[in-house]
């Protein structure tokens, strides 16, 4: 035998006590029906019938039928009725059960018999107190039992072996139905025990099985920093393990509040596309977002608690999802998003499942975080790399910029010499073959010259300076620049140029530097390719100026296009761009009040176009006089000061062509003893700038400071002016300034003034 059970768990007496109130109401019930069953039966035959041995006991059965009717309300009613149908039996019907009996002992022949089918009764009693599970019931009700029976037998005559046989039998009852109490409760204990167990069993293994995923996810998610496959996989788990068909998460937007769907899994991947957004404060996750804690509700379509626009409802009307849990994504006190679980049916989630729901949208939030972070991170770090390939690339322009001031220098001065020798030369030629042939070494030189000029321009940094620029001249200065690499690397260059001008108002070096770069991204597109060409065109029509760069290279994919004026986006290998060329010449443009498109179609290669205003001053337009013939000056007298000695010739013979008398000195020292000696002597005086031991710049300045009539006349002769510190003093001075190689027009002009009556200078 099992030892009985003296404790049970909490759950097992809640389930007992619901039990009991119930076996009592049942009870109650039984006796309602039995009673009034006995009722009606004493009704017929002593009420009807008259029979003289029911008839003295119709007043007690109508007085027990009201006390059951009675407790049987109260006990269907209160639970104080409950209570009071538990010992009815042993206070109520064992009594009644006595006196009904006693009353027909006197008519009845057999008064024996009557106390024997009192002992059925009082078992039958017995059997029912023990439907009450209760052992105190059981034991009073057989207690009071055989009491009453004693006392029935011992007034019926009833020997003392029947009246210890009658206790006998009452107490085997009593026995058997605690027995069977007790084995029943142990046999609930038991089951109870391993329902726990069970349920223990599979609350571990489910707890397991979430942990794992928790951890299985937090491997995945700490292998990407990518926010779609984040959410995917975050989605993912959360359905399978909350056995929900659909889930979704969204990151939210801080400007406007609403919500972007980042991924999703199940029926509300089709309704919630990629990029699909939730207004601020809409459905459940708006909600959740909002409160900043779970929201969970078994019928979303009717919960008044949530707002849903009409949009949001028919998308999850189309979904056909009604129980909804949905979590914030929370990192560091701030939401980031929310994960929502959805299920078809009308469902409930419980507070377990809503923790795993939060903890899964922590792992989310978490990754989420760390990707946005990485994300700029990495384009912090790219930035940085830009700004040190610019720091670089500005040091090697600068290195570029000092070797580009000393060879001009180096290559203006050979070069004057040739064009001031073949200048003269041609002006004493009279075989027409020999004067052209002159002539073609004059141009070329100055073709040199110019190109050695454009480059100085090109890597001088100076401040932007707004001025009315032709485009032709621009155009023309860069390909100066790159039309030999371009012979070279087999690229035709074709050119629309208008003969017209085509002025703009802006900086002419910042407009170069547009022109420029899209020259060498033609020129590097077309890199490898056979017969490429670009084309560049230049237009002047309806208050607009347009300048087009076209090439024929493998031209930009369509998924770049939109990016191509990005800062730091680059499809160049590493190490080949910054990604910054594009963008500066967009704002370039733009600064100019005008626009810089591009259109492309992959294989049929690129098309860039700068847009800009053209002034409304119409004089622009005019094309510029023809330069009048050279006049001879007749008189005068210039001091020439320059170190190199072919070149201070040159200038001596082109001042004796235009019937100037000159002087030449090697240096700044012998240039000032002759002039303290022959003070006035001279009308002018050519200083180059750059001059060993005492520079042009420093002669001048003992001019100002001594002699100021002499620094009035003096004109300035470089081949390099790629000093920023140069350009400075020579504004500064407000002299006239004659770059090398000098050419006879620009030398009389500036000399005209100084050499000339004012009523004869040219006008």
């Amino acid at each position: 035998m099992s030892p009985p059970v003296t404790a049970a768990p909490d759950a097992l007496f809640r389930e007992l006590a619901r039990e009991r109130a119930q076996s009592v109401r049942r009870i109650n019930r039984l006796r309602l029906v039995g009673v009034s069953a006995f009722f009606a039966l004493f009704l017929v035959l002593g009420g009807f019938l008259r029979l003289p041995a029911w008839m003295g006991n119709l007043g007690y059965f109508a007085a027990y039928w009201l006390v059951t009717a009675a407790l049987f309300w109260a006990g269907q009613r209160t639970s104080r009725g409950v209570r009071l149908g538990s010992v009815a039996i042993a206070l109520v019907d064992v009594p009644m059960v006595f006196v009904l009996q006693w009353a027909t002992l006197a008519t009845s022949p057999s008064p024996s018999g009557v106390a024997g089918f009192t002992v059925g009764v009082y078992v039958l009693l017995v059997i029912l107190a023990a439907l009450s599970l209760e052992n105190r019931l059981i034991l009073l009700t057989a207690t009071f039992a055989a009491l009453f029976e004693i006392l029935l037998q011992h007034l019926a005559g009833v020997s003392l072996g029947g009246m210890i046989s009658t206790v006998i039998l009452l107490g085997l009852a009593a026995t058997a139905c605690s027995y069977a109490r007790v084995r029943l409760v142990a046999l609930v204990d038991r089951v109870e025990r391993d329902i726990a167990e069970q349920r223990r069993g599979e609350a571990a293994l489910r707890q397991a099985e979430r942990t794992a995923a928790l951890a299985a996810l937090g491997r995945e998610l700490s292998g990407t920093l990518d926010p779609t496959t984040v959410g995917q996989r975050t989605v993912d788990s959360v359905a399978h393990l909350l056995h929900a068909p659909a889930a979704a998460l969204f990151g939210l937007q801080p400007a406007s509040g609403a919500l972007v769907r980042i991924a999703a899994a199940g029926v509300l991947q089709q309704v919630f596309p990629a990029g699909a957004i939730v207004p601020a404060g809409a459905g459940a996750v708006g909600r959740a977002v909002r409160l900043r804690h779970a929201v969970t509700t078994e019928d979303i379509l009717a919960d008044a608690d949530i707002e849903m626009p009409e949009e949001l409802r028919a998308r999850i009307g189309q979904a056909r999802v009604r129980g909804v849990c949905a979590v914030p994504l929370v990192v560091r006190d701030t939401v980031i998003g929310a994960l929502t679980v959805a299920d078809a049916r009308q469902r409930l989630f419980t507070s377990e499942e809503v923790h795993l729901a939060q903890a899964f949208a922590d792992h989310a939030a978490l990754s989420l975080e760390n990707a946005r972070l990485y994300a700029e991170l990495e384009a912090r770090v790219r930035q940085i790399e830009a700004s040190q390939e610019q720091l670089l690339q500005a040091g090697k322009l600068a290195a570029v910029g000092q070797l580009v001031s000393g060879v001009a220098h180096e290559i203006n001065n050979p070069l004057a010499v040739i064009v001031g020798q073949a200048q003269l030369l041609g002006r004493r030629l009279t075989d027409p073959d020999h004067a052209q042939r002159v002539d073609r070494i004059r141009t070329s030189g100055m073709q040199a010259a110019k190109i050695v000029r454009e480059l100085q321009t090109f890597v001088r940094p100076r401040p932007r300076e707004i001025t009315r620029v032709d485009l032709r001249d621009v155009i023309e200065r860069i390909l100066a620049l790159r039309e030999d690499s371009l012979r070279v690397a087999g690229v035709a260059l074709l050119r629309d140029v208008p003969a017209a001008p085509s002025m703009v108002t802006g900086d002419a070096s910042q407009l170069e530097q547009v022109v420029m770069n899209l020259v060498l991204n033609a020129e590097q597109a077309l890199a490898g390719r056979p017969n490429g060409r670009i084309a560049i065109r230049l237009q002047a029509q309806g208050g607009r100026v347009r300048v087009t760069v076209a090439d024929t290279g493998p031209g930009i994919p369509a998924d770049v296009l939109p990016r191509i004026f990005e800062p730091f986006f680059s499809t160049k290998a590493v190490g080949q761009g910054t990604g910054l060329g594009l963008s500066i010449c967009y704002s370039i443009v733009q600064s100019h009040g005008g626009r810089l498109t591009a259109d492309s179609r992959p294989g049929l290669g690129a098309t860039f176009v700068v847009d800009l205003p053209a002034p409304d001053d119409a004089e622009d337009a005019r094309p510029p006089a023809a330069a009048p013939p050279v006049r001879l000056l007749g008189r005068g007298h210039v001091l020439v000061v320059d170190d190199e000695e072919e070149v201070g010739r040159m200038l001596s013979d082109l001042l004796q062509e235009l019937g100037v008398t000159a002087t030449v000195v090697g240096d700044a020292e012998a240039a000032w003893r002759v002039l303290m000696r022959e003070d006035r002597a001279f009308d002018a005086i050519t200083l180059d700038l750059r001059m060993p031991g005492v520079s042009g710049q420093a002669l001048y300045e003992r001019f100002e400071a001594r002699v100021p009539a002499t620094a009035a006349r003096v004109i300035f002769l470089t081949g390099d002016t790629a000093d920023a510190e140069t350009e400075a003093f020579l504004r500064k001075a407000g002299r006239p300034v004659l770059a090398k190689p000098v050419a006879l027009e620009p030398l009389a002009d500036v000399l005209a003034p100084l050499l000339l009556p004012k009523k004869s200078a040219r006008p």
